[in-house]
């Protein structure tokens, strides 16, 4: 009960919640918690997981949005594939 009593406090003071605005990283708005890698080049630096959210004050942040993002690693090429091509 004590942390939905202190959220609507927040809010009766202007200060709001947000997660989940757009799929890729924003460094102003959100901080990485965990990063996830994946093979496929696309994903890198969107947004796998919203871990808390954000909040601003006035359009101001306050406390930014914690999140997993994906990081790109490039998988590595067998070497009798690399030898074969040569």
């Amino acid at each position: 009960s004590i942390p939905s009593d202190l959220e609507d406090l927040c809010f009766r003071q202007g200060v709001v919640p947000f997660s989940g605005e757009t799929d890729s990283f924003n460094p102003a708005r959100q901080r990485v918690l965990k990063r996830i890698e994946t093979p496929e080049k696309e994903k890198d630096r969107t947004i796998a997981e919203s871990m808390r959210p954000g909040y601003e004050w006035d359009g101001t942040v306050i406390r930014p949005e914690m999140v997993a993002v994906y990081t790109y690693k490039a998988t590595p090429v067998p070497e009798e594939v690399r030898s074969s091509d040569e």
